[in-house]
């Protein structure tokens, strides 16, 4: 049996529950809500930890969207090492951040083109080792960290197929947060800083449920159109609403009647092998424990999980498991290594004449290649050196049909663009069969003019504008050129 916690820190509580994980089936054996304290947050996690009695284990938590930054953003290429190298400069330039004071996880969504669709959750390092400090003090070390509403998703995903398209809305007291997922893939998540404190303050709804109500409508709608996904306005996508205020049966009722698409009430804990045991008298709320709960279920290695336990804070084993890990591997390597020693002592004399044979052939190579090369003290790794020498000063742009020297590039984009225009360069990208220019200058005349002078050139098929824009205190213009290789 594997016992699990989930930790959701929402807006103003901390929700936990245990859930303990056998061959054929799970049961929630534990569960509980305590108030948040923002200038004490391990005090309030220490607070749940006692409620629940927890003494170690599994753990997972869930941070409130509030609490992440957001981006939507598109670079020339899909590979993950590539962006995981451009996107702290993407981070600087998009937000008011330092790309060092944050730490951020993405998804590469589906895109028709050759650029990548990224969305991205970001949260800053303070917050984050602050989180993991209180956590670590009570001897809990997570696997996940994760954006509230996600694990709803994932689970919506897996109940309507893997190809559906709907709309989810986690509506909490200060904030409701917006995700769309479009054929089984995030798209966008979006808080909405919309309050409802009042409304359910007021018993009976009235004008301050009227006015919410507006608000609401209002901001999903200049959302969607905003991000041109207007057909999650439509009949079609279904809308899930989860969260404290989105339960409300009043709130319920009036986002049924007035929204186009069919509203469902979202819950986690309809599932077929999946036992509540209450503990004591306390009652099940789902509408307080819906996301804890599918965070304790989702699959950590979903493809729509962000997941903020990576690179500097990876998770990382125990001593104990490493113990118990090394104990289990034990009997069967030490078999293995003793039939490697024996067939080893039977071999080694061969071994040892193959080598100096060996030896001897690399040494002739290297005297017929390097004949101006006299002392000779280890003939490959010397090879290797003078191989990487030519391959470095003969090393080209571009791939496929199209493929330049560096030099001879930059000596034709030097002799292209005038001395006397007042441009600065400042990012040079070949990737593929292009290359990416951003610069600045004083006016999109000197732009065009660039342009222009750059489609002289024998090197490139197509010059294109990517962009030109100007720049947030307005001096000046930056610009993005956009130049095809031509092919051979």
């Amino acid at each position: 049996m594997e016992t699990l916690l989930a930790i959701h820190i929402g807006q103003n509580e901390i929700s936990g529950l245990i859930l303990e994980s056998g061959q054929k089936a799970s049961q929630v054996r534990d569960y509980g809500v305590v108030p948040l304290d923002d200038v004490d947050i391990a005090g309030s996690l220490r607070e749940l930890v006692e409620l629940l009695g927890v003494t170690g284990g599994g753990c997972r938590v869930s941070l409130c969207a509030e609490r992440f930054l957001f981006r939507n953003l598109k670079l020339p290429f899909k590979d993950r090492q590539k962006i995981e190298k451009i996107l702290p400069l993407e981070i600087e330039e998009l937000t008011t951040c330092r790309s060092s004071d944050i730490h951020f996880d993405f998804l590469v969504y589906p895109d028709n083109s050759d650029e990548g669709a990224i969305i991205t959750a970001m949260l800053g390092r303070e917050q984050l080792m602050e989180l993991l400090a209180g956590l670590e003090g009570l001897g809990l070390d997570p696997e996940i960290i994760t954006v509230a509403g996600l694990p709803e998703c994932i689970d919506l995903i897996q109940q309507y197929g893997e190809h559906s398209s709907f709309l989810l809305l986690d509506m909490g007291l200060k904030q409701t947060t917006l995700i769309v997922v479009e054929l089984g893939r995030l798209m966008l998540i979006r808080p909405l800083n919309i309050s409802a404190e009042e409304v359910i303050a007021e018993s009976d709804g009235g004008s301050r449920l009227d006015s919410y109500l507006v608000e609401l409508f209002g901001t999903i709608r200049q959302t969607m159109l905003s991000t041109r996904k207007t057909v999650f306005l439509s009949e079609e996508i279904p809308c899930f609403v989860t969260g404290t205020v989105g339960g409300a049966p009043a709130i319920l009722a009036r986002l049924q009647e007035e929204l186009v698409q069919p509203v469902k009430l979202y819950s986690a804990g309809q599932r077929p092998l999946l036992k509540i045991v209450p503990p004591g008298e306390v009652e099940w709320d789902e509408h307080d424990l819906n996301g804890t709960l599918s965070l304790a279920l989702c699959d950590k290695k979903d493809k729509n999980l962000v997941n903020l336990r990576s690179g500097q804070f990876r998770k990382r084993q125990s001593i104990k498991n490493l113990r118990r890990m090394g104990v289990k591997a034990l009997i069967p390597v030490a078999a293995l290594c003793a039939g490697l020693i024996f067939f080893c002592l039977m071999d080694i004399r061969n071994l040892n004449a193959e080598r100096d044979r060996l030896q001897a052939e690399i040494i002739a190579v290297f005297k017929q290649t390097l004949p101006e090369v006299t002392k000779i003290q280890d003939a490959r790794k010397q090879m290797e050196v003078k191989v990487r020498e030519t391959r470095e000063l003969y090393s080209g742009v571009g791939n496929g049909t199209a493929k330049f020297h560096k030099l001879d590039l930059l000596a034709e984009l030097s002799s292209r663009i005038p001395a006397s225009l007042p441009l600065t360069l400042t990012r040079f990208v070949a990737d593929g069969d292009d290359l990416r220019l951003r610069g600045e200058t004083k006016d999109f005349n000197i732009v065009d003019s660039v342009q222009k002078e750059l489609e002289k050139s024998d090197y490139f098929s197509t010059v294109e504008i990517a962009s030109a824009n100007l720049a947030p205190k307005g001096e000046g213009v930056r610009f993005e050129l956009k130049l095809e290789f031509t092919q051979e």
